[in-house]
């Protein structure tokens, strides 16, 4: 057993620290973490004031706020989970479930409707997608910054 002292003073934050921070709570970043919702809820009527494709937009909308509904859940459940591997598949299965399901609905709107029509849906989804990973990004930098109570 290794009994040397960390070269790294306690309390910094380090990965050497031997004292863990606490995690902060959610409510502190969820907004941060629902921000591209919001932006999709927001962006709907404009694209529509501008003559986007009706069954587009609201198909793009829709299916963007189920998958993430489906993710919130999910990331519920596998939280709750002791097992890291079950948890690791919770979320890599309702990854790849997700993508499937944005990808097939993109391309239904697309068969069903006009063309136009799927591309809309592409197109406020790759801008939703674009929203939620900045924002992601932001909360974790949030998160990494926390200090220690």
């Amino acid at each position: 057993m290794n009994t040397r002292p960390s070269p790294v003073p306690s309390g910094s934050g380090h990965a050497a620290d031997p004292a863990p921070r606490p995690a902060p709570a959610p409510s502190e970043f969820a907004f941060v973490a629902l921000l591209d919702i919001v932006l999709v809820v927001m962006a709907v009527p404009v694209a529509l004031l501008l003559g986007a494709p009706v069954l587009g937009v609201l198909a793009g909308a829709g299916i963007w706020i189920v998958q993430r509904l489906i993710e919130l859940g999910v990331a519920r459940v596998a939280n709750g989970k002791t097992n890291v591997k079950a948890a690791i598949g919770y979320n890599l299965g309702a990854m790849v479930g997700r993508a499937w399901l944005v990808g097939l609905t993109i391309l239904l709107v697309g068969t069903a409707g006009a063309r136009k029509d799927g591309l809309a849906a592409a197109v406020l989804v790759f801008c939703a997608f674009t929203a939620y990973f900045a924002t992601a990004l932001l909360a974790r930098s949030f998160e990494r910054n926390v200090t220690p109570s």
